[in-house]
């Protein structure tokens, strides 16, 4: 059977250190098709999380996606991150 390490790209360990630090949730990539609710993100929580994530980025999330019901987990959000910085 072979054995593939999972690589993270630059995005994802950016996301991963910017929640760790910012929302004082740790997480790694083995999270990230997790659920939000189940990471403890609630909408209060994913405001927050979208701040930090706009301004370490420097990207703006467009006022549709400002709904926490638009990311089902941590990798929906990291797809469009990459999505917006490739945008700029």
């Amino acid at each position: 059977m072979e054995w593939r390490k999972f690589k993270m790209n630059s995005v994802e360990q950016q996301f991963i250190d910017l929640i760790n630090a910012e929302l004082n949730v740790v997480i790694d990539q083995t999270h990230f098709k997790m659920n939000l609710d189940d990471l403890g993100v609630n909408s209060l929580v994913f405001v927050q999380l979208v701040v930090a994530i706009e301004s370490h980025f420097d990207i703006e999330f467009e006022n549709i996606q400002l709904l926490n019901t638009n990311f089902s987990d941590a990798n929906s959000i990291i797809r469009y991150i990459e999505k917006r910085l490739e945008e700029v």
